[in-house]
């Protein structure tokens, strides 16, 4: 056991805490493997998240409404709507005998990247407000995670069965205001990354990119993978614990860094989806995008709190115990 909670590396650098549970307890260590609790978990309990999932679409209303408006309307009709350009232009350059130039192909298709721009930084604003439904569905999948306590009612055979209406809210009402500065990291390094790889593109077209512009890619690549990461992290920390803020972001930080390898196994679990939603149209676009609103919010909740939750019955639960059992030695002395 003693090798099992050695500190290593920057782990030692981590703040060991108690879990948040209501019932107080710390979590067992779960048998069979995670990967085999998750799937358990979200059949057994989608129902139960039915209702906190559409109340948690309501907080992410204006992440899908700019992404449906944005596929809708289409971003050749929302430049000439910006550009208040009444007249579609004559794109047929240089072909034939005797038809007069067109219009600049090359500046236009730049010119179209701005509807880019502006969807990155309406995606980023989408993702502020998402976060406080986030708070609510992610405090839900912990306490079922957990096994913990939760309020209850009784339904016509006589079973307990979970409030998860009144503790979404509760999750909301103790979370959100951490989860909004989750919210606002979100959306500085959405439309930062975003606008970043629109500009790179805007002067790959123009044929004026430069070795500066290369390095800002490669940065901005670098900074949305680690960004990524980071938030998967710290979002299922802020309603997993009551620690300060600051060594939540701390914890998060370590743990994106220490388990590189992994966290790119989830990152891309996560991303697949919504990749396929952004690059793919018609039938396939529609059953990714009704998955998503349907069964997104209780998957990626359950999923990202199981994955945290991993080490924290590794690293953290142990260490912390241990913690505490030479604390009450101490005093005994």
């Amino acid at each position: 056991m003693a090798k099992k909670t050695q500190k290593v590396g920057l782990l030692a650098h981590m703040t060991f805490d108690k879990e948040a549970r209501d019932d107080g307890q710390i979590s067992p260590a779960i048998e069979g493997g995670r990967i085999r609790y998750f799937f358990a978990l979200f059949s057994k309990h989608n129902g139960d998240l039915l209702l906190p999932s559409l109340l948690f679409l309501i907080s992410a209303i204006p992440l899908f409404g700019s992404f449906i408006f944005f596929r809708l309307y289409g971003p050749e009709r929302l430049l000439y709507a910006m550009l208040k350009i009444t007249k579609i232009p004559y794109l047929m350059t240089n072909v034939g005998i005797g038809i007069s130039a067109g219009a600049d192909v090359v500046s236009l298709k730049a010119d179209m990247l701005m509807v880019y721009q502006l969807l990155f930084v309406a995606i980023g604003i989408g993702v502020f407000f998402m976060s406080i439904g986030l708070s609510g569905m992610l405090r839900l999948s912990a306490k079922f995670i957990w096994k913990d306590s939760f309020i209850t009612k009784r339904d016509t055979y006589g079973n307990h069965v979970p409030r998860t209406v009144v503790e979404f809210f509760e999750g909301v009402k103790k979370c959100f205001p951490q989860m909004l500065v989750w919210g606002a990291i979100a959306m500085i390094f959405v439309a930062g990354v975003g606008n970043a790889i629109v500009y790179f593109v805007q002067k790959l077209w123009s044929q004026t990119v430069g070795g500066g512009d290369y390095v800002l890619l490669i940065l901005a690549c670098i900074i949305g993978v680690f960004s990524s990461i980071f938030l998967l992290y710290l979002a299922p920390f802020i309603v997993m614990y009551d620690m300060p803020f600051f060594a939540k972001v701390k914890n998060s930080a370590i743990l994106t860094i220490q388990m590189f390898v992994p966290n790119i196994f989830i990152l891309a679990v996560v991303a697949i989806p919504l990749i396929i939603v952004a690059i793919s149209g018609g039938f396939i676009n529609v059953i990714f995008v009704a998955l998503l609103i349907v069964f997104g919010a209780s998957f990626y909740s359950l999923l990202t709190t199981n994955y945290v939750q991993y080490y924290a019955e590794k690293i953290i639960n142990p260490i912390y115990s241990a913690q505490v059992s030479k604390k009450r030695k101490k005093k005994k002395k």
